[in-house]
């Protein structure tokens, strides 16, 4: 274990029911051995579901054999120790394979309401839900497809990351850059911006943040298409969500990482974000 006094960071993981959690939880543990923090996963058992557990007519049909049975306290009780029991092996493993402090706390409410309210002495919180990642997406695995031109391009789904140039924006920036690197992703910048104006700025204090961003070779640059570039910028302005949900529509995500003082005001976007697209949220403090 680490000494606490030498931690400077602390990452809290929101797990739920979904099957989404290893993936989510590996990226997180591999964050915080990068950065020397201490990581926390937050099981959150749904107060939704405990309420459809509670009705007689509730059904579930098994995703492989599209058998219906009825879905009750016993059968959800039984999920919630099943995911439990694996989030304790994750983190077991993570422990014995890393120096980091690992703990779990269990928590039943709304899964994104919980988790805010709980990461408020945290530095960086990662909310996911959804359906498990291809083998091809899995961290530190690349894609299967052939290079470009002898480079290895980025993986198909994008690291986002929203900037509009606060402070906050600008920690969320960099972490957006170290996830990117790690994970072998493309790096894809919003610039929250409502003239080109603005967004030329923007991009420019971007590039300062970064300095020299993951990328291929100086000299095999120009032989990378603009889709397969490992760092892209686009525009959308901060008050025009259906923008940036069609961006993530059209592209895919990977991760999305907002500095926590806009998420305040993206309450609504980070629901469709998790669970309707399937994306990943890290909110950087």
């Amino acid at each position: 274990m680490t000494d606490s006094s030498t931690i400077s960071m602390r990452i809290l993981v929101a797990l739920d029911t979904s099957r989404q959690c290893r993936c989510t939880l590996e990226i997180a543990a591999s964050l915080a051995t990068r950065k020397k923090a201490e990581l926390m996963a937050l099981f959150i058992e749904d107060v939704n579901l405990v309420h459809l557990a509670g009705l007689p007519f509730a059904r579930e049909v098994d995703r492989m054999s599209a058998i219906e049975r009825q879905f009750d306290a016993p059968v959800m009780s039984r999920g919630l120790r099943t995911q439990l029991h694996l989030i304790r092996q994750l983190l077991a493993q993570v422990t014995q394979d890393t120096t980091l402090n690992t703990s779990l706390k269990i928590l039943r409410g709304h899964y994104v309401a919980e988790a805010i309210s709980a990461a408020t002495e945290m530095d960086i919180l990662f909310l996911g839900r959804g359906r498990d990642t291809k083998p091809s997406d899995a961290p530190g695995q690349r894609s299967a497809e052939k290079p470009y031109s002898g480079i290895q391009p980025p993986l198909s789904r994008p690291v986002w990351v929203l900037f509009d140039g606060t402070p906050a924006a600008t920690r969320a920036l960099a972490i957006a850059n170290d996830l990117a690197a790690a994970e072998q992703k493309q790096l894809l910048i919003v610039l929250q911006a409502t003239t080109p104006e603005k967004a030329g700025e923007l991009k420019q204090q971007a590039i300062a943040v970064l300095g020299e961003p993951h990328s291929p070779r100086r000299a095999e640059r120009a032989a990378v298409p603009p889709e397969l570039s490992p760092l892209q910028y686009m525009t959308s302005p901060p008050s025009e969500t259906d923008v940036l949900l069609r961006y993530v529509r059209q592209k895919g995500c990977s991760l999305m990482v907002i500095d926590r003082e806009q998420a305040q005001q993206l309450n609504h976007t980070l629901k469709i974000l998790i669970e309707e697209l399937n994306c990943p949220v890290v909110l950087a403090g």
